[in-house]
């Protein structure tokens, strides 16, 4: 778990480091990596801790584990809207764009045009 954490730790200190959408889905493909590591060694840990009740504790940690990212995600949404990040989707769109979808809806695009 200390290695996870100290991997979490080097991607936000590279953060401002990720200036291209190269250098940003690198750093970004090790921060998933690491939370699946974060993730898997906080259940090892908690299945250690209560061997008898592993099912109860794995389900508690589960709902548990939820309610972070959901929190997460609500308090996100707040930081995004005040920091004037809305734009932060664009990310989605513009790799579309990029490997030449050009079939795909756009978001600029009217329902109209839109084909089938």
């Amino acid at each position: 778990m200390f290695f996870a954490v100290t991997v979490l730790t080097v991607c936000l200190l590279l953060w401002p480091c990720a200036q291209h959408l190269g250098t940003l889905s690198a750093l970004l493909l090790v921060w998933g990596i690491a939370i699946i590591c974060f993730g898997l060694a906080m259940q090892a840990h908690v299945l250690k801790l209560a061997p008898d009740a592993a099912d109860l504790a794995i389900s508690m940690f589960s709902g548990l584990y939820n309610i972070g990212i959901g929190g997460g995600v609500l308090i996100g949404k707040f930081v995004a809207r005040d920091a004037g990040l809305s734009w932060a989707g664009a990310f989605v769109v513009s790799r579309r764009a990029w490997r030449g979808a050009s079939t795909s809806p756009s978001i600029s695009q009217p329902v109209e045009e839109m084909e089938p």
